[in-house]
């Protein structure tokens, strides 16, 4: 019954990280042996979970870059905020996004499951920063509608959001509302940022920002991309070369 409770925990991980728009890489890796009913581990590594405080204080710019680093499942427990104030903070987070109707309006209603993780990078081991992977969904099976979330879990602030359902945008929308989808962002967090490249096509568009190291103002952090199409809207961060 435990091999069994485990890989439900497992296939839900993946199925919340695969809303946010992408599977990120994670320091745990196992597969299980049937014939010995044994979990081998083949990655583990120690790593400080912080407390109360972080080991340095971190800038919006250095949280979305850890984004793109390792991350690590942890329990609630070693996390700021509870599972019920992250689910508070990203229904309030999410208003905006419906007042500009890029979600549905009726996205409080959705069952909501969050999980806590630890973002770190491996060149800089004293920056590290808990995110909530955060999954809602509606109820009815012939429309589901999504939406996956990254929620700082020092803020409450929402550093990545994805919403898909199926046919929810007309064609005619796609090109006038990417603009509001970024800017609906960038309001919620404090980035120094300058646009990078726009598409604009019949059914899809998108807006690229450049991120800068607001103590640095020449340096580029990371890359974020707003795109939309007729089946949804979703952010894109990537980390910078150094």
């Amino acid at each position: 019954m435990r091999r069994i409770k485990n890989g439900c925990i497992l296939l839900l991980a993946v199925a919340i990280l695969l809303l946010c728009g992408r599977l990120p890489k994670t320091m745990l890796q196992f597969q299980d042996a049937p014939a010995t009913e044994k979990v081998y581990y083949l990655e583990m590594e120690e790593i400080p979970i912080p407390g109360d405080k972080m080991p340095v204080a971190l800038s919006y710019e250095d949280k979305l870059s850890l984004l793109c680093e390792k991350q690590l499942s942890i329990t609630g427990a070693d996390a700021k905020m509870t599972e019920e104030e992250v689910r508070k903070a990203a229904l309030s987070g999410l208003r905006p996004y419906a007042e500009y109707h890029l979600i549905p309006a009726n996205y409080e209603d959705f069952s909501v499951v969050c999980m806590a993780f630890l973002c770190y990078s491996e060149e800089e081991r004293e920056k590290m920063n808990v995110i909530w992977n955060v999954s809602l969904g509606n109820k009815n099976p012939e429309q589901l509608q999504n939406i996956g979330l990254q929620v700082d879990d020092q803020t409450g602030t929402i550093l990545n959001v994805n919403f898909s359902a199926e046919g929810f945008f007309e064609e005619v929308q796609v090109s006038g509302i990417v603009s509001e989808f970024a800017s609906v962002y960038m309001n919620s967090v404090e980035l120094l940022t300058a646009p990078s490249s726009i598409l604009s096509e019949v059914d899809a568009a998108s807006e690229s920002y450049i991120v800068y190291d607001r103590r640095e103002q020449l340096r580029e952090v990371a890359k974020i991309e707003f795109y939309i199409d007729v089946n949804g809207c979703s952010t894109k961060i990537q980390k910078m070369q150094s």
